[in-house]
């Protein structure tokens, strides 16, 4: 869904700064998750779990708001 999310983004012509925020936004979250697994942390590692899937969202709905 990520990779999807940003080829449509770009072809869409969606803002390439808010495409690469949101990426940046994903990429934190799915590499903080394995850290929280690690730790123990459900309610933080849900957390995680759900900006990154917020992220890739907003990947899809960007360019109709840009």
């Amino acid at each position: 869904p990520f990779a999807a999310g940003v080829v449509i983004s770009y072809l869409a012509k969606g803002s390439l700064s808010g495409a690469t925020m949101l990426s940046l936004v994903f990429v934190a979250a799915r590499m903080a998750y394995p850290l929280f697994y690690i730790a123990d942390m459900a309610t933080a590692r849900s957390l995680c779990w759900t900006v990154g899937i917020v992220a890739v969202f907003g990947l899809y709905v960007l360019p109709w708001l840009s």
